[in-house]
C-alpha cells in the first residue's frame, strides 16, 4: 500500500479544506468566515495547513497551525485537526510529525482539545491538562449573568503596578519590549496583529507600569463583554512577569468599580496557583457552586471546562484564552 501524501496547502487548497471541515466535521465560523479564514491560516502565499491525501488527491485529513511570532524555531498553536476513516495506520501521528519535521517548531499546544482526542496526544507524547477558570466578582446584591451562591470576593491590595490602557500600539511599543524567555513567545508583530487588528472583536491591553520605576515589563489583554444590560471582563492574554502579576488585585478591584463589570474572568495555565490568589482572583472548581459562564454569545448560564494540550517545555510554558483560535466569534455570521 502506499504511504500517504503529506504536504502544506497552497491557496488553491482552500475551498477543498473548507468543504472537508463543513462536510466531515462541523460547520465553523473560523472556517466560514472569510476574514476570520484569512486572519488566522493565510500569510501570503501561504496556508497554515498540513494535509493528508492519497495519491489522487483524496484529502483524509486536516492539521492548522497559528504562529506566535516570527522565529527561526516557531511556536505553534494547532488547530481543526481532523481525520476520517483511510487505508493509513496513525494518520492522526503521522500528521504531528511531518509538521515537525516540516516546520521544525519548539513547541505546538492547543487550549480548546476535545476529550476523545485526549488519548493520542498522550499516544504522541504531549501534555494533556485542565484549563484552569479563575474569577474575580463584584460585590453585589444580584447578578445576571453569574449564578452565586457564595459571593466569594477576596480582599483587594494595594501594590506597586497600575494598569495604563495603550489603545495605540505604537505608543506601547514606546515603553514594552515583548520578554524573548516566555513560552510560547510572542512577537511585537504578533501583539499588533492579534490585539490591534483583529477582524472581530475589541481588545484593551494594559500596560502594568511600575509606580516606583515607570517601567512597563508586562502587558494584560482583555476584552469587555456586553450581556442582557451588564458588561463582565475576560482577560484573554498576559504577557510579562509573574511577579507583576501577583499584585493585580488592587487594579482588577478599581476596573471593576470604575466600569461596574459584573465579573472578571481569566482561563490560564502556566501561572502559580499563589500568583492568581495573590492577584485576587478564585478558582472556579468542577464542582463550584457558583456558576462563572463563558458562553455570552448567546448567554449559556454554564460552567465550562477545557482540555488543553502541549508538546514540550512544561516548565515554562504558559496558555491563555486568546492563544491559538479559543477567543473568536463561535456563532457564523
Amino acid at each position: 500500500m502506499s504511504e500517504p501524501v503529506l504536504r502544506l496547502a497552497n491557496q488553491g487548497d482552500i475551498p477543498r479544506i473548507k468543504d472537508f471541515i463543513n462536510t466531515t466535521w462541523k460547520r465553523y465560523n473560523l472556517i466560514n468566515n472569510e476574514a476570520l479564514f484569512r486572519f488566522y491560516f493565510v500569510r501570503g502565499d501561504q496556508v497554515n495547513f498540513l494535509l493528508a491525501e492519497d495519491e489522487n488527491g483524496t484529502l483524509y485529513g486536516t492539521l492548522a497551525f497559528i504562529y506566535c511570532g516570527e522565529r527561526k524555531r516557531p511556536d505553534l498553536g494547532v488547530t481543526l485537526f481532523k481525520t476520517i476513516r483511510s487505508p493509513y495506520t496513525l494518520l492522526g501521528v503521522r500528521m504531528y510529525e511531518k509538521l515537525k519535521e516540516l516546520l521544525d517548531y519548539r513547541v505546538c499546544f492547543s487550549q480548546n482539545m476535545v476529550a476523545n482526542t485526549a488519548l493520542l496526544h498522550k499516544m504522541m507524547g504531549h501534555t494533556v491538562k485542565e484549563f484552569e477558570h479563575w474569577y474575580r466578582l463584584s460585590d453585589r446584591e444580584k447578578y445576571h449573568i453569574a449564578v452565586v451562591n457564595d459571593n466569594r470576593i477576596p480582599k483587594a491590595q494595594a501594590g506597586d503596578i497600575e494598569l495604563i490602557p495603550f489603545p495605540d500600539a505604537g505608543e506601547l511599543f514606546e515603553y514594552f519590549v515583548p520578554p524573548d524567555d516566555l513560552v510560547p513567545y510572542k512577537d511585537e508583530r504578533y501583539i499588533r496583529r492579534r490585539y490591534y487588528e483583529f477582524p472581530a472583536y475589541k481588545y484593551i491591553v494594559y500596560g502594568l507600569r511600575n509606580r516606583v520605576e515607570g517601567t512597563i515589563r508586562s502587558i494584560l489583554v482583555c476584552r469587555e463583554v456586553p450581556v442582557e444590560g451588564e458588561t463582565i471582563l475576560k482577560i484573554v492574554d498576559y504577557i510579562g512577569r509573574e511577579e507583576d502579576f501577583s499584585q493585580l488585585s488592587g487594579e482588577l478591584q478599581r476596573l471593576i468599580q470604575e466600569k461596574n463589570y459584573e465579573y472578571i474572568e481569566m482561563y490560564q495555565y502556566g501561572l502559580k496557583e499563589q500568583t492568581m490568589r495573590d492577584a485576587g482572583l478564585v478558582r472556579r472548581e468542577k464542582d463550584d457552586v457558583n456558576i462563572i459562564p463563558t458562553y455570552l454569545e448567546p448567554l449559556a448560564q454554564v460552567n465550562t471546562d477545557y482540555l488543553l494540550y502541549y508538546s514540550d517545555h512544561e516548565d515554562t510554558i504558559r496558555m491563555f484564552r486568546a492563544d491559538c483560535d479559543m477567543d473568536r466569534p463561535n456563532l457564523e455570521e
